[in-house]
């Protein structure tokens, strides 16, 4: 099992991910901008099928 330390919005893409969520969009320049690129990050490292490319 790898160890990562997350900041606030890759943990928050963490949690959407293990919750189940399964659409997300994302308004660039925004705080929450980091959140959608780590989904994805997550979700290729996992193998996910999420259809999030």
């Amino acid at each position: 099992m790898k160890e990562e330390f997350l900041l606030g919005n890759g943990a928050m893409a963490l949690g959407l991910l293990e919750a189940g969520c399964q659409i997300m969009t994302s308004y660039p320049g925004t705080p929450s901008s980091e959140i959608l690129p780590e989904m994805v990050r997550f979700s290729k490292a996992a193998n996910l099928n999420t259809g999030i490319e």
